[in-house]
């Protein structure tokens, strides 16, 4: 377990979809958590 999972797990204790990205500079897209992470299942 990782910083990434901790930080998907907030997130989603928070209401947040894992999916969703955020306009970032320049117009990309920046994800909200890494590619492939998800929270932590055991605490929910």
């Amino acid at each position: 377990m990782g910083r990434s999972e901790v930080v998907a797990t907030i997130y989603h204790s928070l209401g947040f979809d894992l999916e969703t990205a955020l306009p970032g500079p320049a117009g990309r897209p920046f994800p909200l958590v890494d590619f492939g992470k998800h929270e932590i299942a055991e605490l929910f």
